[in-house]
């Protein structure tokens, strides 16, 4: 996995309820922004973001995690589902 995030342009951080609790993914969050990758957000639908990112890292380098708007990924409806599968495409190729 670190492998992925070292060869990757853009992290993309899938929000669940035991994101931070997981050593391996907050390695690999700390590696890409070691790494000065670009982050984006996403969650399931239904998923509680703020109660999610209250449970951060502390640490300056986790400052800014949560600070630009998290994507939705709504998996119920098909057609919304890929609607928003490209805004999460669109939003990992941007430049900002």
């Amino acid at each position: 996995m670190m492998e992925g995030v070292e060869h990757s342009k853009t992290f993309v951080l899938v929000l669940s309820d035991g994101y931070f609790d997981s050593q391996f993914c907050v390695k690999e969050l700390r590696r890409a922004i070691s790494l000065e990758k670009k982050i984006v957000l996403c969650h399931k639908q239904g998923v509680n973001v703020g109660a999610i990112l209250q449970r951060k890292p502390a640490g300056p380098e986790f400052a800014s995690i949560g600070d630009k708007q998290s994507l939705e990924l709504v998996t119920s409806d098909a057609v919304y589902r890929e609607f928003a599968v490209k805004r999460l495409m669109d939003s990992a190729s941007s430049r900002v």
